[in-house]
This record gives structure tokens, sequence and C-alpha cells, in this order.
């Protein structure tokens, strides 16, 4: 047998001799639309009843891959087929049961197809479908094949369908009747006008339908539907959480098919989620990565920081398609909003500040107070926020101290090297390096005189502790220090052992030990007698080093008062 392209007389024998999975399993998966078709024609030759030899396979038997070629194949058999539309009904139900919820869409490819090449065959199923009392998935696809030649008779049905009392068919009719925006002015109107009344006075999930629908018109129709626009306008006005939802999922699909009036109240709705929906999060931040951080600053930063701000507010760690939009936008931009923020001084949005920037970032940033405008005092304040909130951030701390002192007066230089060298390089020495290396970037004038009297000042608080003597009382003998050890071995190995036996992997992970070796090695079995495979995992190492503000080892009280005074400062007037 040519299995690239096999003969309906092949195809015939291997219905005969119930060897049809078989052969449809060797045949290339792009040509068994075709095959469906050549077994379409066999079935309609009246000498193999191929539908039959589909409804009678032994399912409970077959294997995903073999699901899925026999789903391809009956998606080429639907359209060529010609069965009444009774019995096509009932073959595409049976097939959409045994071949279950993962090739549905395949099946619905299918019926498409079959309802385009059949439209008075489409409405008869519609019709049949509306008339049982069953559900079924392919309601809106019948009434879709039928709309293309008939559009009032479609929608006289559809209409109807939108008062049933099945969930699936009254939502599959709902969602259908976007279909007629371009259907003759009055077909549409009666669609808009139904439309619009569910949206306002529909139950909860009538009024969802209704509001994907109506959204799917508007990007449709840029001339727009008044009566469609008007009600969800209404329906933005202190909605519930799940219209909420589809209003921010159009908004998201499409922005432009709401007008700006509807657009700015969709936009402030967005503001009032919360940690509880983690669904409309996710949908808030497609739509801050939708936009430029650079271009739409204002617009980007009054959205985020109206949700961190709300009570149970997410945190930015919520929003990673946005924080990653917001880093790539450049230093400019990332800079705004770290100043804009530690300026405001809000303790839960410079809280957020961190998120912004990789964990230890020690990158250096081109940063820029000069549109703000700032006073002397005020860009003294700025640095003392950045004392504040920048702790282990060591690139972008020294990058906004550097630009503070550029941008002041000699005096005013003067004191903030001071603060600088008793504070942050006091804590950490090491950043030193980063100044030179920020001046060496991005040279500003008259900050290199700054760099060399704070090394000064390091230089010669560090040489009066290194001329201290060592105060040995304070350090623990050695019989201290190993009672200690053993103590926290103990104390480890407890906390193991009850994290093992309250933990519910317990009961399907194995734990082995390995005594050595560089790599670890997986065994995996199909399950069907087959060699298990073998797979090998090298061993890597991943080691991360920052060093501990020194004033936490040396004064942990002192260092915690300033923080809190740093945080709590308020922007001079």
């Amino acid at each position: 047998m040519n299995f690239e392209h096999p003969s309906n007389e092949d195809l015939l024998d291997a219905c005969r001799s119930n060897r049809l999975v078989q052969v449809l399993e060797k045949i290339p998966l792009e040509r068994l639309g075709e095959v469906g078709e050549a077994l379409a024609t066999i079935h309609q030759s009246g000498i193999v009843d191929v539908a039959g030899v589909l409804i009678n396979l032994k399912w409970s038997e077959l294997r995903y891959g073999e699901l899925l070629v026999i789903a391809r194949t009956f998606r080429g058999f639907m359209p060529a087929s010609s069965f009444p539309p009774a019995e096509f009904t009932s073959l595409v139900h049976e097939m959409h049961l045994r071949l279950g919820k993962i090739h549905e869409h395949t099946l619905y490819e299918g019926f498409k197809d079959w309802a385009t090449k059949h439209p008075s065959g489409a409405r008869a199923v519609a019709e049949r479908l509306a008339e049982q009392t069953d559900e079924s998935p392919y309601f809106g696809l019948a009434l879709e094949g039928w709309r293309q030649y008939d559009q009032q008779g479609a929608l006289g049905l559809a209409l109807l369908a939108t008062e049933d009392q099945r969930p699936m068919i009254r939502r599959q009719a709902i969602l259908a009747l976007a279909g007629f925006v371009a259907a003759p002015d009055d077909v549409r109107r009666s669609a808009a006008r139904r439309l619009s009344a569910l949206i306002i006075a529909g139950d909860l999930e009538a009024r969802r339908a209704a509001i994907i629908s109506g959204t799917s018109m508007l990007s449709s129709a840029p001339e727009g539907i008044p009566e469609i626009v008007l009600a969800l306008k209404a329906a933005a006005i202190d909605p519930p959480r799940e219209i909420r939802f589809e209003l921010i999922t159009g908004y998201v699909r499409d922005k432009k098919a709401y007008p700006d009036d509807l657009r700015a109240s969709v936009f402030e709705l967005m503001k009032t989620v919360t940690n509880e929906d983690v669904e409309t999060l996710n949908l808030v931040d497609m739509a801050l990565y939708d936009m430029d951080p650079s271009s739409q600053r204002e617009s980007f930063e009054d959205l985020l920081i109206s949700i961190i701000r709300t009570d149970d507010g997410p945190s930015l760690k919520s929003f990673k398609s946005a924080v990653h939009r917001l880093q790539t936008a450049g230093s400019r931009t990332v800079g705004w909003f770290v100043i804009k923020w530690l300026l405001e001084g809000d303790v839960a949005v410079c809280r957020e500040i961190h998120n912004l920037f990789p964990p230890l970032d020690e990158t250096l940033h081109d940063f820029d107070i000069n549109e703000f405008k700032l006073t002397e005092a005020e860009v003294l304040y700025l640095a003392r926020k950045a004392f504040g909130y920048l702790h282990f951030l060591h690139g972008p701390a020294v990058s906004l101290l550097y630009v503070c002192l550029s941008a002041l007066g000699p005096a005013s230089r003067q004191a903030l090297e001071d603060h600088i060298a008793a504070f942050w390089l006091r804590n950490y020495p090491g950043d030193l390096l980063h100044f030179d290396s920020i001046q060496a970037t991005f040279p500003r004038e008259g900050v290199d005189g700054s760099i060399s009297r704070m090394r000064e000042a390091v230089e010669s608080y560090e040489r009066i502790l290194h001329e201290m003597p060592i105060n040995r009382a304070l350090m623990p003998s050695s019989g201290e220090r190993r009672i200690q050890a053993d103590l926290k071995h103990s104390r480890d190995g407890e906390i193991m052992r009850v994290a093992k036996e309250n933990s519910i992997f317990g009961s399907f992970v194995h734990t082995t030990t390995i005594l050595y070796g560089r790599s670890s090695v997986t065994y995996m079995y199909s399950g069907e007698g087959q060699e298990p495979i073998r797979q090998v995992i090298p061993f890597g190492t991943h080691e991360v080093r920052t060093p501990n503000p020194q004033m936490d080892v040396l004064s942990p009280t002192r260092l915690n008062f300033m923080l809190f005074r740093f945080r709590q400062e308020r922007r001079p007037s």
C-alpha cells in the first residue's frame, strides 16, 4: 500500500478488515483530510458503512495518537459527506462524545466546513437542535452556516434561542448575533437591540455573553453601533466582578473598538482590581504591556499605582509583562518612575521599587532628575529616600545618588557627600567602585571631586577601625562555637524530619540519596512494556554574593531607626 496516496481500494480493504486505524496512523497528518474525503465517497457508494466502522471502533483501547488521526480524518469526512441532517447531527455528536474535549476544535472546523458547503442542511440542523431538549456545542456553527444565505431567517431563530433555558444553546445564540454586523441595516439593528437589552437587563451569564458579542460587533463596525455603546457604558457603572472582567477583556482584545469615553470608563475599572481577581489582573498586565511607558508614562503610572494602593492590592510582581516592558524602555523611563515614587513618599508604593529591577541589581543607569525641577532641599530629600528604599540595589542606588550630587551647588553637595559617606558607604564601602564606574560611563561635571572626598572619608573611618585592638572578650570560645554548631545541626535535622512527615508529596514522591556523582539520572517508563528512557541531567552550580550592610552587624538598632526615619520623612514644601 502507498501510504502517501492510499487508493480507495486500500481504504475499502482497511475498513472491511478492521485495520482502518492502523492504516490511518501510517498516513502523513497533512493528507488525512483527503483520506476523509475518500472515505466519504466510499460511504456514499454504499459498499461499506464507514460511519458505522468509525462508531464501532474499540474506543476504550485507543491511544492519543490514534484519536488524533481519527479526528483529522473525520474533519475531512464531514464536509464531503451527504447525510440527511438528522443522521449527520447524530453522527457528529457520537464522534464528539468519543473523541473527547481535546479534539473538539478539530470537529468544530469540520462542522464549519460542512455548514458552509451545505447551507440548507445547516438550517435544518439548527432548527432540529433548537427543538430538542439536549445541549449541543454545534448550534452556533449551524446558525453561522445558515446565515450565509438567509440572514433574516437565521436571525429569527437566534433571537428566539437567546431566551432558551439551556445555557449552552442560549450562549451560542447570543454570540452568534455578532455575526450579523455586516447584514442589512434592519437585521443588524435587530441584533444590536437584542444585545443591548441583554447587556443591561439579562442574567449574569447572558450579560457576559452579550458583552463579548457586542464588543465583537463594535470591532467590525468602524462607524460604531450607538445602542451597544450606550449599553456598555451603563454596564461599566459599578459592575460586578464578572462583568468587569468581560469589559476589560474587550478592552485588551481591541481597545480601538471602544469609543474614547467608554475606553476611559473601562480604564478606570482596571484600577479597582484586587488580589482576589487573578484572571483580571492578568488582563490588566496585558493592557499595561500594550502601552508605551515612555510616551504614555502618566497613564501607565496612574493605572499601576492605583491598583497597588487599593485595599488588598497586588504586588508589582503580579505584573510581570508590564515590569518587563518598563525595564526594557530605557534608564530614563524607569528612572522617571523611581524618582517620582520616591518624591511622593508613599510607603506602599516605594516598597515596590525593588521589583522594578532584578534582584541585587548592580546595573548603572543614566537617570535624569532635571525635568522634575527640584530645589536643593528636595534633592537632598530624594537622596535620603534612596537610602531608605534602595537597599541591596547597589546599581540603581549609586546611579540616583550620583545624579543628586551633580544637581547640587557646592555647599549642598558637601552636605550630601557627608550623608553618603556616613550612611551608604558606611554600610557598603565597596560601592565606591560603582561611583568610579558611573563617573567613567556617564561623566558629570564636578562629581569626580565628590567621589574623591567620599573615598577619603571612607578610608579614614576604616583606618580607625583597623587600628582599634581586638576585644577577645566578645569572641565566642571554641567550646561555645562547637555547642552552637551542634545545636544548629540538631535543629536543622528536626526541621527536615517534620517537613518530610507533613509533606503531601511523601505519598507519591520517592526520595533518593545521591552519595556521589556529577549528574542526575532518571528513568522514564511508558507503562507499555517498552524499555525505559534514560535521561541524564548534569549538575551545575550557581552562586550569588551581596554585601550585608555593615551597620546591621555593628549597630542594627541604629540602622533600623535610620531606615525608619528616611522612609517616614515628608517632602519639603
